[in-house]
């Protein structure tokens, strides 16, 4: 057996050991910090069983395609339903117009006011130009 074997097996059975000790008494706290200890080790034989199996497709040219996260799946599928007749929001396909009618042509992240001011934004209700900010009223 090699190294990553020998590691898994002595500490899958350490690991067994320390659980059936704490399955006997939950309220013993040696006992739970054995087992915590032991399920760490078994943790690290099998992140290093992983990367040795990751290493070997390397060195062997093996390739595998990597699955979209679902994140990205989820936002395709969108892309893909935007503007089509009967896509799950209710939105109606082509306006006639040729905008798609779905009133989504800004797809980015939404940003909330204030841009990158510190302090929660410009005080005193003024504008960029110092002075107060003018409205539409004529007065």
């Amino acid at each position: 057996m090699d190294e990553i074997g020998k590691r898994l097996h002595d500490n899958a059975e350490k690991c067994i050991k320390s659980y059936e000790v704490w399955q006997q008494d939950k309220k013993n706290q040696e006992a739970r910090e054995s087992l915590n200890e032991s399920l760490h080790e078994l943790r690290r034989a099998t992140a290093a069983l992983e990367i040795d199996m990751i290493r070997e497709e390397r060195l062997s040219g093996v390739t595998r395609p990597m699955p979209t996260p679902v994140h990205r799946s989820m936002r395709k599928q969108d892309d893909e339903n935007f503007g089509n007749a009967n896509d799950d929001i209710g939105n109606r396909g082509d306006d006639g117009n040729g905008n798609g009618g779905g009133g989504h042509e800004n797809r980015g992240p939404r940003r909330s006011g204030g841009g990158h001011h510190r302090g929660g934004g410009r005080s005193g209700g003024q504008h960029r130009g110092g002075g107060p900010r003018e409205s539409g009223n004529s007065e």
